[in-house]
């Protein structure tokens, strides 16, 4: 008796090991196969507004300037052609214009939950 509830804590304890790894380890293509819509449509319908956040606040710009970041949203159609993934990585760029100059701005999001994923930029290169 005393080993069945040995072996049945050891085995839910590896259950829940195993569900806590797939969660932070799984790639981001686990995320577009199990989504229910166009994935990269889903995940820049979430994300576009944050990106034109972080694109303003990454910039040294001038700060007593009130910005309308919804002017800074990166346009959506060049965001889901560009995207790309690789393991837990999502890559994707946009032009992104701000006080009259444009930039190409390159974003690298890390998958760090299930369809949910911590963005940076890697690049800003003024055109």
């Amino acid at each position: 008796m005393k080993k069945n509830r040995k072996l049945l804590l050891y085995s839910l304890v590896g259950l829940i090991i195993l569900i806590i790894i797939q969660v932070f380890i799984v790639p981001v293509s686990y995320d577009a196969k199990i989504s229910t819509k166009e994935f990269k449509e889903c995940v820049v319908e979430k994300y576009a507004y944050d990106l034109g956040v972080l694109f303003v606040n990454n910039q040294n710009f001038n700060p007593l300037r009130s910005y309308n970041y919804n002017r800074y949203i990166p346009q959506v159609d060049e965001l889901i052609q560009n995207m790309r993934w690789k393991g837990r990585i999502i890559y994707t760029s946009a032009i992104n214009e701000l006080d009259g100059v444009k930039y190409i701005v390159k974003y690298r999001g890390e998958r760090y939950w299930y369809k949910t994923y911590r963005w940076t930029i890697t690049s800003i290169i003024e055109i």
